[in-house]
């Protein structure tokens, strides 16, 4: 395979070189976002979503906000949308509390179907389509969306919205971001209103609004009312572009509306061209020193008006702008298509950002700059208070001699750093094998490389490969043996690294990542999944569509000095951003009809998945909602996906904002659990140091935050300011900071910094981080978590745990573990001698026709049984961290045996939790065997299985350690520094109501080998408990508080007090390493006894419980 690959022509042989990795980005698990099988709040029609963007949250960095046009009420396959390539759909809502590895979601209330109180108020109900949304964040956890709305029709009504949301971070999970509005429940979120902006009248249409928002600053800042709580911000400016004239001789104008008040009123709109014959695609951006806001749009190609990108800029918050021509195409190089039954529609629109010193940087696609006259990202800059642009030059010199169209940039200024991110075909017609490097020894999995192979039965496969038919100049369906496939890149630079002089690359790596596993008798591992973009699943099966815009989203505020807010413009170097895409890698192509030898597929055979029997449409009472048929569910199953980009080091808390006060108790200082985690996204094992930053000038202890006495530790009842812990390849680690105040919401920031051992010194040029405890002092308080339920592939293990207590005065961290399930997966190739597979797909999931493109199936000579969808039942291993498991036997040949163990935090709030010695029984097993400790959590998505809807669940890995060692004496829960040279335990943080999943993964074992042992389950929370324990499956101390103790007597009037337990195996054993009154002992089965002779006082104890065949402890309790 290496042989073939090196002996192609230069293009192919750089197709194999091409993806690895630029050290300047680490691009994330790929996530699809749309999850839920209810309707509204989930997609059990299995419909199109596109155009996403997204905006991250400035109280929490973690919580984001995206948008996308959204299809998801339509059960019908043939809607009455006119024959438009983009059909009628809404918007929706998605949010993330967990840096986007998770997603919730809704439509935007008004929504046709929408009978609840909040949406039939909203200005945007009546109107029967929503399109074209944009996202950004403003101060305070605002959110501002813009969109369209229209009715379908010759001179129907259009108009421009803005809606207005907040993330209130005060709650620990909860789904649906408009729920909270509605009914008190869901998610932080919070829906507040939505505007009209502007209306379309008579022969006019509006178009494509964007957004941008600004920090507030001397003379331009917006004073406002939202909740309850007053708060600062930055005007709001929304561009887009008003439709004139006839479809025969159109022309348009760009106008823009302001708001000063934080998106409740909005100025009279204001056209910023009025000659322009034909624009549209705007685009903004602001200068994040002077607030100078900048817009561009594209000019189209007209009689007397060349193909330009025109621009206009404002340095008076919006009250007048001078307009300009930032580029002037050469003829006919502007990279656009016209739509057709095998060609998507692309429009060649800018992007735009201002670095922290105020250059412009301008994005666009043009043809004609690569090979066989392939279109490149061209990059021009401005200088602030300049009107000279810099000559264009090629963004990404990886692709220099290759061809392939690069197209539909974005671009993102934030942690002094710039994200560009476009789609690629530069792969196109290839497919990742997974190979050891040739004069290699590759003894474990990550020694392996992805290398790029011709698809079989392609257009270049063969000894002549067809490169001019491949990279024409459209990306066209239309002739090709197998369809097009597309790929996201990106390049996260250093733009102060730009001179005069030169140019600065943006060197990329692919963003797309695809499973990858092997075929059944196949021992080659593979890529599985791939994102044809011209599927025709619009105008009723006619036309594809992917949307006109990516997006890129980072945190681009942060609250500074005196209750005032900056853009995030000091320089790191852990700056992480998200790119958010269409992706139709989940679609499943209609079945292959042949007639006479001619074989097509039929995209207009959609049937809806769930329905056995016709019945009337939801979505247009008028119609007939047909039957489903087997096959014809997921041809419409497009969804918008995401990536993190990093620099390999992402630091975060989940819930980051909590009172420090009890409002019970006079608001008395009440201590708080943080769950602080780092994850190393990179391939190798780093060290970290966890530091809680004290004030300055020092207090009278390093835990010392600031001038009130707060304090935050990394142990509860001593100051301990920093941990030192092992980051393993790919893995989260997580300690809990405990907090105490006197104040309610004391600011405490947490550094997390390469060092370079346990014990050492910070690495020069090291990777280093920090986060912040109670950012934002305007923050809502806290409310209690939902009642979920956290795992709904195991509804055995689901129970709420209605008994938790009010979060404003208790915190609780019960963990719940159960019994191991113990599986065989179908792993085809098991022989690994040193497995370290750090992105398992461990689940099997209901699916048949996992990830792969279709053939272009018109001729019957170019079906190609290797390429059509592979009937894979068990993709255990199809990540693409996994690689080619065939390097050696097992010794007895007996397969893989996964124990996995399923952990749900049942309290009311984050806690770190450490997976500990699940049972010595398993852990014994790799004495003799290969294994692998995973802990993951899983995030359901919905697929069909026939005409069944049902969920298949994405692993989302947060360790991994292989060849894991045990030890029978584990000591207490591990909050502290790990040991040098010991292997670190696996550390999991988990929200309330939230599960994950532990899995030891045996290598070579046959089912003779099992254990008979009883196996017993124990997970320890990284915080002490501090309200009511339900009792849980695992070994748990229910005992919370101790009877009060009578100077003179015998405790408990002689009897002694009895600690209680539940779970675990007998025997039992307590104990304590806290210092007890005088003649009060604790005996080994929990009683405390002995005669009251101490001085009267408050004497803490921290409990502890083993069970004594493992001697594993599982937690403590201080009554």
């Amino acid at each position: 395979m290496n042989r073939r690959c090196l002996g192609l022509s230069a293009f192919l042989v750089f197709l194999c070189l091409a993806s690895l990795p630029s050290p300047a980005q680490v691009p994330g698990q790929n996530i699809n976002m749309v999850s839920g099988t209810q309707p509204i709040g989930g997609d059990p029609y299995l419909q199109r979503q596109n155009e996403p963007s997204m905006a991250v949250s400035t109280r929490n960095p973690l919580h984001l906000l995206a948008a996308a046009n959204d299809y998801r009420t339509v059960d019908i396959p043939f809607p009455a949308d006119q024959g438009k390539e983009t059909g009628d759909a809404w918007v929706s809502v998605f949010t993330s509390l967990d840096g986007g590895q998770s997603w919730s979601s809704t439509l935007m209330p008004g929504f046709p179907q929408d009978t609840s109180a909040v949406g039939t108020a909203s200005p945007l109900h009546g109107f029967t389509t929503a399109t074209d949304p944009t996202v950004r964040a403003g101060t305070h956890g605002l959110f501002y969306y813009s969109g369209l709305v229209f009715n379908r029709g010759t001179n129907a009504p259009s108009g421009v919205f803005v809606a207005t949301l907040q993330d209130q971070n005060n709650k620990g999970n909860g789904a649906g971001a408009i729920e909270q509005q509605k009914n008190g429940a869901g998610n932080s979120f919070l829906y507040l209103n939505a505007t009209i902006v502007d209306t379309g009248t008579s022969g006019q249409f509006l178009d494509k609004p964007w957004i941008a928002v600004d920090v507030p600053r001397p003379g331009r800042t917006a004073t406002c009312n939202v909740n309850g709580k007053t708060i600062q911000t930055g005007y709001v400016y929304v561009f887009y572009t008003q439709f004139t004239g006839s479809s025969v001789n159109p022309s348009s104008k760009i106008k823009v509306v302001t708001s000063t008040n934080c998106g409740v009123t909005w100025s009279h709109p204001t056209s910023l061209a009025q000659s322009i014959k034909l624009s549209q695609g705007t685009v903004a951006t602001i200068d994040p020193g002077t607030g100078t806001v900048y817009v561009f749009w594209r000019q189209i190609d007209r009689i007397n008006q060349p193909d330009a990108i025109q621009y206009a800029y404002s340095t008076n918050g919006g009250s007048s702008f001078v307009n300009g021509t930032a580029y002037t195409f050469p003829a006919f190089t502007a990279f656009d298509e016209d739509v057709t039954g095998t060609t998507f529609r692309e429009t060649d629109l800018p992007a735009a950002t201002v670095d922290g010193s105020g250059r412009v940087w301008l994005a666009f696609s043009q043809r004609n700059m690569g090979p066989l006259g392939s279109s490149r990202i061209m990059i021009t800059t401005l200088v602030r208070g300049s009107q000279t642009w810099t000559k264009p030059y090629i963004a990404d010199p990886t692709a220099a001699n290759s061809p392939g169209h690069q197209l539909m940039p974005s671009l993102a200024f934030a942690y002094g750093k710039i994200l560009l991110a476009f789609l690629d075909n530069r792969e196109d017609n290839t497919k990742g094998i997974l190979t050891c490097p040739t004069g290699s020894v590759c003894t474990k999995t990550s020694d392996l490389v992805e290398q790029r192979m011709p698809i079989p039965g392609s257009d270049l496969d063969g000894v002549n490969p067809n490169y001019a038919k491949v990279f024409g100049a459209t990306i066209s369906d239309a002739g090709m043996k197998i369809r097009h496939t597309i790929d996201v890149r990106g390049a996260l630079v250093d733009p102060a690294k730009f001179t005069s002089g030169g140019n600065l690359a943006f060197p990329t790596a692919r963003i797309s990542q695809y499973k990858y596993g092997s075929r059944p008798g196949s021992k080659l591992i593979e890529q599985l999944q791939f994102n044809p973009p011209n599927f025709p699943m619009f105008a009723q099966g006619t036309k594809p569509f992917i949307g006109d815009y990516i997006d890129t989203a980072a945190l681009t505020m942060l609250p500074g000095p005196n209750n005032t807010w900056v853009f995030n413009t000091q320089p790191s170097n852990a700056a992480v951003f998200h790119t958010t895409w269409t992706d139709n890698r989940d679609v499943r192509p209609p079945p292959v009809v042949c007639n006479n030898g001619v074989c097509t597929q039929n995209w207009k055979l959609y049937t809806p998945v769930g329905f056995s029997s016709p019945g009337t449409s939801g979505y247009d009472p008028t119609q007939t909602r047909p039957a489903c048929v087997p096959g014809q569910a997921g041809s419409r199953n497009q969804n918008v996906y995401t990536s993190r980009v990093t620099q390999g080091l992402l630091v975060g808390i989940k819930e980051n904002t909590k009172p420090l006060t009890d409002p019970t108790k006079n608001n008395a200082p009440l201590q708080r659990a943080f769950s602080v985690f780092a994850r190393n996204t990179t391939n190798q094992q780093t060290f970290y140091r966890f530091t809680v930053i004290p004030v300055n000038p020092p207090g009278t202890s390093p835990c010392q935050t600031d001038g009130s006495g707060t304090t935050g530790s990394f142990t509860q009842f001593s100051c301990t300011n920093f941990v030192d812990v092992i980051a393993l390849p790919r893995t989260t680690v997580s300690r809990t900071v405990f907090v105490t105040s006197s104040l309610k919401f004391p600011s405490v920031s947490i550094n997390v910094a390469q060092i370079t051992g346990i014990g050492g010194t910070p690495l020069n040029g090291g990777l280093q981080s920090t986060t912040a405890i109670n950012p934002d002092a305007t923050n809502p308080d806290i409310t209690n978590p939902d009642i979920t339920n956290p795992d709904i592939t195991n509804p055995d293990i689901t129970n709420p745990d209605i008994t938790n207590p009010d979060i404003t005065n208790t915190e609780v961290y019960n963990p719940t573990v159960t019994n191991p399930d113990i599986t065989n997966p179908d792993i085809t190739n098991p022989d690994i001698t040193n497995p370290d597979i750090t992105n398992p797909d461990i689940t099997n999931p209901d699916i048949t026709n996992p990830d792969i493109v279709n053939v272009q199936v018109t001729n019957p000579d170019i079906t190609n049984p290797d390429i059509t969808n592979p009937d894979i039942t068990n993709p255990d291993i199809t990540n693409p961290d996994i690689t080619n498991p065939d390097i050696t036997n097992p010794a007895d040949g007996g397969g893989i045996t996964d124990f996995t163990f399923k952990l749900s935090n049942k309290g009311n709030t984050s806690s770190s939790y450490t997976a500990k010695q699940f049972a010595k029984a398993i852990g014994s097993l790799c004495d003799t065997h290969k294994c692998q400790l995973i802990a993951r959590k899983t995030y359901p998505t919905p697929v069909a299985s026939a005409c069944d809807l049902k969920v298949e669940l994405q692993n989302q890995p947060i360790a991994s350690i292989p060849n894991p060692a045990f030890s029978t004496n584990v000591g207490t829960p591990d909050n502290g520094s790990d040991q040098p040279g010991v292997q670190p335990d696996a550390t999991v943080s988990l929200g309330p109501g939230e599960a994950g999943r532990v899995t030891m993964r045996v290598f070579g074992i046959s089912t003779n080998s099992l254990p008979d042992k009883p196996v017993k389950t124990v997970a320890i929370a990284g915080g002490a408990n501090t309200g009511t324990t339900t009792p849980a499956a695992s070994l748990t101390i229910t005992t919370i508080a101790l009877p009060v103790a009578v100077v003179g007597t015998n405790y408990n009037n002689g009897a002694g007090f009895m600690a209680t337990f539940v779970g675990g195996v007998a025997p039992i054993s307590f104990s304590t390493q806290s210092t007890l009154p005088t003649n009060i002992t604790l005996s080994a089965a929990g009683l405390f006894s002995g005669p009251v002779t101490s001085t009267p006082g408050a004497f803490p104890v921290a409990l502890q419980v083993a069970d004594a065949p493992t001697g594993i402890v599982n937690g403590q309790v201080v009554p």
